[in-house]
Parts: structure tokens; C-alpha cells; sequence
């Protein structure tokens, strides 16, 4: 039953977006450049965050050797618990 609805009201929906006129609207050329300014300063923020984390992204996508893994440990052998 819950499908049928969902299936009616698909139905209705897009036989309304396909009969609605066109709109008569005035787009200002500011907004062109606010858009050009949005995406220009996502993608510099983008880039500056690679940037501060490039060692993190990188390592989680590189193998640990043997030696990498035990280079933390800085105890010796002796001074274990």
C-alpha cells in the first residue's frame, strides 16, 4: 500500500514540474560573480586543507613496514612490563 502511494504521489509530482510555465525572472549580473566568488573560495579552502593535513591523507593510504611500526616504541627490550 505504502509503495502504490509513494508511486502516486511521484506521479503527481512530476506531471506538476512538467506543466509549470516558465518563469519571467530577472537574474542581476551580481549574482554571476557571487557564484564565480563561491566557488573560487570553496576551492581555496579545499586546497589550504589538503595542504594543513597532506601528511595524515598520505598516510593513510601508505604500508607500514615492520621497522615503521616499532620505531614508536622507544622503551627497550629490558624495560618492558
Amino acid at each position: 500500500m505504502a509503495t502504490r502511494v509513494r508511486w502516486v504521489i511521484a506521479l503527481t509530482m512530476g506531471a506538476w514540474l512538467l506543466t509549470l510555465s516558465a518563469a519571467e525572472a530577472y537574474v542581476d549580473p551580481g549574482t554571476g560573480s557571487f557564484v564565480f566568488q563561491a566557488i573560487v573560495g570553496g576551492a581555496m579552502a579545499a586546497g589550504l586543507g589538503i595542504k594543513v593535513f597532506w601528511r595524515r591523507i598520505a598516510g593513510a593510504f601508505r604500508k607500514k613496514t615492520p621497522e615503521q611500526s616499532d620505531a614508536g616504541d622507544t622503551r627497550g627490550a629490558d624495560e618492558h612490563v
